[in-house]
């Protein structure tokens, strides 16, 4: 096993070199010295894990939050639609290409029907032909 240095005699290393000339050799000895003492760590495996974990929840809250707008945006411009979701959700998702996750299932079926019809509604026409249902 090979013995690191001690920071302490690695700074009296440094202050013999700096008494030394200035040239790039003694500065490539400082450097090796600084390196022998300074071992950068490396992350822990479960640390990877959950970061990455966690960057991979970021994702998916990120796409289910896209696909949760664009079901809205579907639901309150195409009467079709949203008269087809009422009926079944599953099919409705699934004829638009869309596969759901069960926490997405939820948010969408707390949805009431009424209140989604009566935004609709209060929308102005040029919006609901701007939006057309067949936007990906």
């Amino acid at each position: 096993m090979k013995k690191r240095r001690s920071v302490s005699s690695s700074a009296r290393q440094i202050n013999s070199l700096s008494e030394e000339t200035d040239d790039v050799s003694s500065l490539f000895k400082t450097v090796r010295i600084i390196s022998s003492v300074i071992q950068p760590k490396q992350p822990s495996e479960e640390f990877i894990a959950r970061v990455s974990h966690a960057a991979q929840e970021r994702l998916e809250e990120q796409i289910s939050i896209e696909k949760l707008q664009r079901i809205i945006g579907m639901l309150v411009t195409d009467n079709d639609f949203r008269r087809g979701f009422f009926h079944d959700i599953v099919a409705s998702c699934r004829n638009a290409g869309l596969n759901l996750t069960p926490r997405e299932m939820a948010a969408l079926r707390s949805l009431k029907e009424e209140a989604v019809k009566e935004f609709a509604n209060s929308l102005d026409e040029r919006i609901t032909k701007f939006f057309p249902a067949s936007l990906p």
